[in-house]
């Protein structure tokens, strides 16, 4: 049983990310839900994994959550290869997790972006004795301000095996993709 668990770089990395993509079930397998076995049958499903900072949940839209105790830190972040046995994962299976990404940057762009600050002001009331008493509070007040920064965007691809213990039969395979993009800021100007 493949899955694939796509980790953002470690600059935008989550607690939780979901991926989806493809289950495929060569022949039918059997997955551990608590203390249930749960059998799945051969074909194609759409499904999401779940990776939180303790372990990858495979959600194949049965109702059912499937966990692997997998650390996430264990995964590679870019590019590379990882096995976990049956008994690491907690799981009937052997797992093969391929992740391979893509890192690209645009030409650097220059725009005004929203933004917000704080300001203070004073408030002023009269006291009991009519003398005027004042204090400073302060209210966000939104605005724009200047940028330039480049786009970099990531696509990754994680491919998760699973294999009879063992062997290096493939019952099921997970493939998935993640695109994200974020804006690496070369200026930021005042908020006005």
């Amino acid at each position: 049983m493949n899955r694939i668990s796509l980790l953002l770089l470690a600059l935008l990395l989550v607690s939780c990310e979901t991926i989806n993509g493809n289950f495929q079930v060569s022949e039918m397998i059997t997955l551990e839900k608590g203390s249930d076995n749960v059998s799945i049958p051969a074909g194609n499903y759409k499904a999401s994994l779940r990776v939180t900072t303790k372990k990858v949940k495979l959600d194949l839209g049965d109702g059912n959550k499937y966990k692997f105790k997998i650390d996430p830190d264990a995964i590679p972040r870019r590019n590379g290869n990882v096995f976990f046995s049956a008994s690491e994962v907690g799981q009937p299976y052997d797992v093969s997790t391929t992740v391979s990404s893509d890192v690209s940057e645009s030409d650097s762009r220059a725009g005004r972006e929203t933004c917000s600050y704080r300001e203070a002001y004073q408030v002023c009331y009269p006291d009991r004795q009519g003398r005027t008493r004042c204090h400073t509070e302060y209210r966000t007040v939104n605005g724009y301000r200047r940028v330039q920064y480049r786009v970099r965007t990531i696509d990754k691809s994680l491919l998760i095996n699973l294999f009879s213990p063992g062997t290096e039969m493939a019952k099921a395979s997970f493939s998935g993709r993640d695109i994200s993009k974020s804006r690496i800021y070369e200026y930021v100007g005042q908020c006005y």
